[in-house]
């Protein structure tokens, strides 16, 4: 089981393609002075390597795994150690995910703000969800101060 498990990730992480924009995007919040952090349920082995493999770890400063937290998201443990490692208040923290209940409404329940990743939802209604929609990377460098509040 530890083999396959081994085969199935490099595997993956070998055809994994960071999404359009995504780099340009994180660019853009650490140019803005926005300090970047992840927070997930994978293990920090797979976190690692994931983000290494995008070309994305050097975007990170603080990465939070459910493993380190003792509890998956949407836990009020999980989103505490965020915010802790943040050095922030929860209220300064976004938490953007692609899973409605784990990532956004959980981080709106533990008094972060949450953003959806919605790459299917070409023209997102954020009043129709009550939150922002992010449907693309790229188009959201155009609304980033809205997001973040710049």
């Amino acid at each position: 089981a530890l083999r396959m498990n081994e085969i199935y990730w490099d595997t993956f992480l070998e055809t994994i393609a960071p999404e359009p924009g995504l780099a340009e995007f994180l660019s853009a919040l650490q140019e803005a002075g926005i300090l970047i952090g992840i927070g997930s349920d994978q293990n920090a082995d797979v976190q690692y390597r994931k983000l290494e493999a995008l070309g994305i770890l050097p975007y990170f400063s603080r990465i939070v795994t459910s493993e380190e937290a003792g509890a998956e998201k949407p836990a009020e443990e999980f989103f505490r150690l965020c915010v802790e490692k943040s050095g922030c208040k929860a209220a300064e923290c976004v938490f953007i995910g692609d899973n409605i209940k784990k990532d956004v409404k959980g981080a709106l329940k533990n008094g972060l703000r949450g953003v959806w990743y919605h790459p299917r939802d070409t023209e997102p209604k954020n009043k129709e969800y009550g939150f922002p929609v992010i449907s693309s990377y790229t188009g959201c460098l155009r609304n980033i101060e809205n997001i973040f509040n710049l």
